[in-house]
């Protein structure tokens, strides 16, 4: 048996429901370690904490609940109990290192008022953005003495999904910032506080939420929320106003336990989780594996509002839906797609469905219809306004479109734009990273064929190769690309993204259109798109 990774969970989970840790394991527990961890928990004295086993198709995962102040010791306990080491006295210790009674009383308290409240390394919270304040760990106050007055929510959204939810982020917060608020967004661009930068990165963790959760001019909090976050930590807070999961595909399949599209709409649908009692949870009715997971989840969020929404077609049973080119909310026409920047003139189907999932968040946190339409409307397809996704230019009479589309389901929605859009010439440059496997790369070639493109421009990926050679990464691209019956003569390769967007830049002629999948040196594309 093989320790694959050991860690804390900090917040609601899709295997749990309470804090603590988890073991993630390459075959199932042999019985003597399931012994090992119930012995452990009564030592510990966690006679109201429990664990389970949750198998996948590639091994299984422990998971231990804990008291809120002990989520390190819940770690050193599932690697004693895995054998990792044979001294109890190292769990002991850190329990006794970790303890915090104070931590638990606050946290027991808050729970039972109703308070909102979270806790990480750098303290505990009461309230969120302007109205939040946060106490040490090491300094924490008696009950006695906290304020008076009951610590206030602000309105706060999760978004998630395997494409769109940063552009559907994007989308929301330029809503309520048109609505009067100012809003504080995570995103796998980094943290902003009213579309000013706070952080730079990939920040969709619960680092990044609690950054904007604890801001002190924030009064409203837009959670964009990934794959990764959610398996190894968790959901932040548990009381969000309301959720959306954009639409789930296969896409970094292979981590988490995760190997299947449904698995993902499990991990993905674990934002249901966060949002509070009686709140709105966001679907895609166009998505299968929404539609079919959310089936077989719902018992757990039963009181929950599902709004569904749909590009392709209309019903009763929809929150939104597309009437004669108008995004209709509950009956009522809301804009027209024109209006929407990054629809491309009602070209990128995509970029709709995005808008109508952020729209029906903007209107559970308080937005009006109008002021809906003008942040929709607001949003242009620039670097400014949607970094890396959606940028269109024109460059020496050729129109360029800059996208970050990454995996199958991505680019065959911007192929599907593409057909869409009337060019002399279709030109593509992709490439892809080196942490998927054959299968994800055919998928995505195959995608890319569909565009019939006169040039294809394959490139490396030599900054995001993780354990495998860009260039044969590369090759399967080729591969792929030929199967779906593209000839030789129109497939190019490079070594990296800026030589292959300089080819490509340098081939375009006017009435062209060149689709340019900028994954690693966006700077350097737009350095050369402004030349």
């Amino acid at each position: 048996m093989k320790i694959q990774t050991v860690h804390r969970i900090t917040g609601k989970h899709m295997l749990q429901d309470s804090v603590g840790a988890a073991i993630w394991l390459d075959k199932p527990p042999p019985k003597e370690m399931i012994e090992r961890l119930q012995q452990g928990m009564v030592q510990l004295g966690w006679s109201q904490e429990d664990y389970l086993v949750h198998h996948h198709a590639h091994g299984c995962a422990v998971v231990v609940s804990s008291p809120p102040d002990q989520l390190y010791t819940a770690c050193e306990l599932l690697e004693w109990a895995a054998g990792k080491h044979d001294n109890f006295n190292t769990v002991l210790q850190e329990q006794q290192a970790e303890r915090n009674i104070k931590l638990v009383e606050l946290h027991r308290h808050a729970n039972q008022n109703q308070w909102p409240v979270f806790t990480d390394e750098d303290g505990l919270t009461l309230g969120y953005g302007k109205h939040s304040v946060t106490y040490p760990l090491n300094d924490l106050p008696a009950i006695s003495r906290l304020p008076q007055e009951t610590p206030k929510r602000i309105p706060v959204a999760y978004i998630t999904g395997t494409n769109g939810k940063t552009t559907t982020a994007r989308m929301l917060a330029a809503i309520m910032r048109t609505s009067g608020f100012t809003d504080g967004l995570t995103s796998s661009d980094g943290v902003l506080v009213r579309g000013d930068w706070a952080v730079k990165g990939d920040w969709t963790g619960p680092g990044a939420a609690r950054i904007v959760l604890r801001h002190p001019e924030v009064d409203c909090a837009i959670l964009e929320t990934a794959r990764g976050g959610l398996m190894r930590r968790g959901l932040v807070i548990d009381d969000a106003d309301c959720a959306a999961v954009t639409n789930v595909s296969a896409d970094h399949l292979g981590y988490w336990g995760l190997y299947s599209s449904t698995d993902m709409a499990n991990a993905k649908l674990t934002i249901s989780l966060g949002v509070k009692r009686g709140g709105v949870l966001v679907l895609n009715a166009d998505n299968e594996f929404l539609v079919a997971t959310w089936e077989k989840w719902k018992y757990r969020r039963p009181d929950l509002d599902v709004q569904w929404f749909s590009s392709k077609r209309q019903g009763t049973d929809l929150a939104g839906c597309v009437v004669d080119n108008k995004v209709v909310l509950f009956g009522r026409e809301i804009v027209s797609v024109e209006q929407i920047p990054l629809s491309v003139g009602g070209a990128a189907i995509h970029n709709i469905e995005n808008a109508m999932a952020a729209a029906l968040l903007a209107h559970q946190m308080g937005a009006t219809d109008e002021q809906i339409a003008l942040g929709l409307g607001a949003l242009t397809a620039t670097p400014d306004d949607s970094h890396g996704r959606t940028n269109v230019f024109q460059v020496r009479g050729a129109t360029v479109f800059v996208d970050f589309a990454h995996n199958e389901d991505g680019l065959r929605r911007i192929v599907d734009m593409a057909k869409k859009i009337p060019a002399k010439r279709r030109l593509l440059v992709i490439g892809q990273a080196g942490d998927r496997g054959i299968e994800l790369l055919h998928g995505f070639a195959t995608a890319a064929s569909k565009l019939n493109a006169d040039v294809y421009y394959v490139k490396e990926l030599p900054k995001h190769k993780y354990d495998a050679c860009p260039k044969m990464v590369a090759d399967q691209l080729v591969d792929g690309l030929l199967s779906g019956g593209i000839s030789p003569d129109r497939i190019l390769r490079f070594p990296d993204e800026v030589s292959a967007a300089k080819q490509a830049l340098a081939d375009i002629a006017p009435g062209d259109l060149l689709l340019l999948l900028s994954h690693e040196d966006y700077a350097e594309i737009l350095a050369l798109l402004a030349t």
